[in-house]
């Protein structure tokens, strides 16, 4: 899963990058998605390996053709990605100068909305204006139209509701704005510029949003782990804002994480929310879901406060389930498969 981060010049989308990577340059990193059930796990078994799902973040440059809409190079970036995170400045320094020179982010989130909606609403346009030509107002056609349609009076695409056979109908166009979003307020810890009018117009929108410290969590990202709680505790941060980041994106790709145990390996994997056992069985591998037979399963927290798989059968705790069965984010799952 690749999440695509974008801002205008001096938002501190860099800052957030290299606070993810570390400092690593290239402008992509892979980054694990905390999870304390993965450590605790991991301790109960003591395995050789310790396995944690990861996210693929991309800062992506935004440059604009002469209309005001992504250039081809931003619009293949942004397309790869799976959701966008946009930093807006929220911050004074008058060392780094706003490029606007007031410091307005709810103004700034606006501008990056109206490209990616224009860059959406240029494409609809062109196939539409083919589709007239070719004399074929069909299915296709009316549904590009409703969601011209609301870009034009400011809705997202992702905002906008389409029948599932409708969003099958334009997913090829892999348009910017069915893409979900996520705003990062990137403040600065001793300057209180208040956020009420984007967090507001946030909530209408239906975006989630974070607060984000970037000098701070830059320099967090480049200690060594062992060294980053201490530096939270000695500033008084309850916990890095960057790994709240990271979950936030997770939930936003609308993942969640099921695990598998053992003395070899700990392992989450990550599934779309709703996923069966036998797709998080074909996650593992395909000979697994071909052959699926059952599955086991407890959830995290019985097992945690039972201890042991053995406990867990003397209670009846330990659940069979088809390969039809809906898994929930934290369960332990083993696989019986016969090929």
């Amino acid at each position: 899963m690749q999440v695509g981060i974008v801002g205008l010049p001096r938002s501190g989308k860099s800052t957030l990058f290299r606070a993810l990577s570390s400092g690593t340059d290239g402008g992509i990193a892979t980054v694990k998605v905390p999870d304390g059930r993965i450590a605790a796990l991991s301790d109960m078994f003591r395995p050789k390996k310790t396995t944690y799902p990861s996210i693929l973040f991309r800062d992506i440059d935004i440059a604009l053709e002469d209309d005001g809409s992504f250039s081809t190079n931003t619009v293949q970036a942004m397309r790869e990605a799976d959701a966008v995170a946009v930093v807006v400045r929220n911050f004074k320094n008058d060392a780094v100068a706003h490029p606007k020179v007031t410091v307005d982010p709810l103004r700034d989130l606006k501008e990056i909305e109206d490209m990616l909606f224009l860059t959406d609403l240029l494409q609809i346009e062109r196939r539409l204006d083919r589709l007239e030509r070719e004399h074929k107002k069909d299915a296709e056609y009316k549904v590009l139209s409703r969601i011209g349609a609301g870009l034009e009076e400011g809705r997202a695409i992702y905002r906008q509701k389409m029948a599932e056979n409708e969003k099958k109908s334009v997913s090829g166009f892999r348009f910017l704005s069915a893409k979900p979003l996520l705003v990062v307020l990137n403040k600065d810890e001793n300057d209180g510029i208040p956020d009420d009018a984007v967090t507001a117009y946030c909530i209408e929108c239906g975006y989630e949003t974070i607060t984000f410290f970037g000098r701070i969590e830059e320099e967090i990202g480049m200690l060594p782990p062992e060294e980053q709680k201490d530096f939270l505790d000695d500033i008084g941060l309850a916990g890095s804002a960057t790994s709240r980041f990271v979950r936030s994106c997770y939930s936003m790709l609308d993942l969640i994480s099921f695990f598998t145990v053992g003395e070899d390996e700990v392992r989450a994997w990550n599934i779309r929310r709703g996923s069966s056992a036998a797709e998080a069985a074909a996650r593992i591998h395909t000979d697994i879901a071909k052959g699926f037979i059952r599955a086991e399963t407890v959830l995290f927290e019985q097992f945690v406060e039972a201890g042991s798989f053995k406990v867990l059968k003397e209670r009846g705790l330990l659940r069979l389930e088809s390969k039809e069965y809906t898994v929930q984010d934290g369960e332990i799952m083993h696989f019986r498969f016969n090929l």
